[in-house]
């Protein structure tokens, strides 16, 4: 951008003097004048280019010295959200014996899946994964469909 300024300088020089001077000099004259002035003025821009540039290459960011505490603190804080607001299929509710008597089966039909088994009273409930999605969960339901009709997704 400097250079282009010089160079925009040093042009509205000669024009000047084109005006002033082309009264009384001869034409083949002022050309030849004019020529070695712009090499003069192209001259100096590239003995001063090096100097000239406008970045460095070393990047300094400075940050405050508590960024890493509270990006910490704001993972966990999504991570817990995420966590809540995941869907989940419930495959079973009931009494303990028979909440036992399905977990084995589910362990036994799809090994690759994990199932929870948690009491709410007055009830033992079985649920399988945490998925982000509801199209993921539908996905999953109806593979689980085939062995646990009674199956059904939760909303978070």
């Amino acid at each position: 951008m400097i250079i282009n300024l010089l160079y925009s300088f040093c042009f509205a020089i000669i024009k000047q003097n084109l005006i002033k001077n082309c009264k009384n000099l001869p034409a083949i004259f002022y050309l030849q004048k004019m020529m070695y002035f712009k090499s003069f003025c192209l001259g100096i821009l590239l003995m001063f280019a090096n100097a000239l540039h406008a970045q460095d290459s070393a990047l300094i960011v400075k940050t405050p010295q508590n960024l890493d505490d509270v990006l910490e603190r704001k993972l966990s804080l999504d991570k817990k959200r995420l966590a809540k607001n995941q869907y989940t299929i419930q495959i079973f509710s009931g009494n303990y014996e028979a909440a036992k008597v399905y977990l084995d089966s589910f362990s036994r039909a799809f090994p690759s899946r994990y199932a929870k088994l948690s009491f709410e009273t007055p009830n033992y409930k079985i649920r399988v994964g945490k998925f982000a999605t509801r199209l993921e969960g539908i996905q999953t339901l109806d593979t689980l469909r085939v062995k646990f009709l009674e199956a059904f997704l939760l909303k978070p």
